[in-house]
């Protein structure tokens, strides 16, 4: 994979895992406010109601763990090209920092000492997409074809998976 295809992987990845954000996410939450500080609330009305159209077919996890994983993903893809795509001390460093921040996020929610609620699956989107951009960011200089064949495969086979989470939800009350 060029580089060029990295970072359009990379940005790809953050606008959509903001878009996802921003068109679904309840209003209550703070970025909202900032959007409305900054006179945006119109514009993001206009991005919500599209939205609303396709609310019905979009899997909750989808809404409310694929973005930290597409955000995780975009990350670890740009932090490669920052490094050159040069696996180091430095650049694994950097990696871990920002995996570990977010899985110790997750976890002060559960004891209450941050806003929001935890949520295993968000664990594993951090994971699989800290996972995904580091095997784009630093395999996929050597490896190309066979690297982006493994990532499509890996995705196809998470959104079979989508039948086990929403029974693990609607089992736990959620949906």
């Amino acid at each position: 994979m060029s580089n060029r295809s990295l970072c359009l992987v990379a940005i790809t990845s953050l606008m959509i895992g903001s878009y996802i954000y921003i068109a679904y996410r309840p209003t209550d939450l703070l970025m909202f406010h900032f959007f409305d500080s900054l006179g945006l609330t119109i514009r993001i009305q206009e991005v919500r109601s599209f939205g609303s159209t396709y609310r019905g077919f979009i899997p909750n996890w989808v809404i409310f763990c694929a973005p930290n994983g597409l955000w995780m993903l975009s990350y670890m893809a740009l932090s490669a090209l920052v490094w050159n795509r040069q696996m180091s001390l430095a650049a694994f460093g950097w990696g871990i920092v920002l995996l570990a921040g977010s899985i110790l996020s997750e976890f002060l929610q559960l004891f209450k000492l941050l806003p929001g609620t935890f949520d295993v699956h968000d664990l594993v989107a951090y994971t699989v997409g800290a996972y995904l951009g580091s095997c784009l960011g630093f395999l996929g200089g050597k490896y190309g074809k066979a690297q982006a064949k493994y990532f499509v495969t890996f995705i196809a086979r998470i959104l079979r998976f989508n039948w086990l989470w929403k029974w693990e939800t609607q089992s736990r009350g959620k949906l």
